[in-house]
């Protein structure tokens, strides 16, 4: 039994489907007697070729003992399945974001220059148009009330506590 062919073999932590096939074969040994059959279990050459139900773990690499009844698993556990899927979208992801370009993003690269030490804008009007919504003015009447409601707080001893 291989693993799909898309996806490299590379051993992350067990899941919980190979720790149990693993613990049947270490089982009341001491770490100096398992390590060497954990080795070869690695390898495959512990278990029965010819059963049907042992396989490799399509995300940990690891071998299990299929528990399923149609005998169609490729993970060792839940979590195993959940991160392989979640390899898998990112995978996805990351090629439909090389394939498919972000106007926007082009016209951002095209007008701000911000690789430099002191970076800046090519179009000041560019500038205007993206920086009004972080930077905007404010009336000296609506800070003098501002001000006004901060003093009086002081004076009554903080905000007023809500009724219950």
């Amino acid at each position: 039994m291989g693993q799909p062919k898309n996806i490299s073999q590379n051993f992350k932590n067990p899941g919980e489907g190979a720790i149990e096939f693993a613990i049947g074969f270490v089982k009341n040994k001491t770490r100096a007697e398992a390590l060497p059959i954990i080795k070869r279990l690695l390898q495959g050459d512990v278990h029965d070729a010819g059963d049907k139900r042992i396989k490799r773990c399509a995300y940990c690499g690891y071998y299990y003992r299929d528990q399923t009844k149609p005998n169609n698993s490729k993970t060792c556990s839940q979590f195993c399945k959940t991160d392989l899927d979640t390899l898998r979208r990112k995978k996805k992801n990351a090629d439909k974001a090389l394939l498919t370009s972000d106007k926007s993003l082009k016209k951002m690269e095209k007008l701000y220059v911000w690789w430099l030490d002191y970076p800046f804008w090519i179009s000041e009007r560019e500038m205007i148009n993206r920086s009004w919504k972080h930077e905007k003015p404010v009336s000296s009447e609506k800070l003098a009330m501002h001000d006004a409601a901060k003093q009086r707080d002081k004076e009554f001893g903080g905000k007023r506590a809500p009724k219950r």
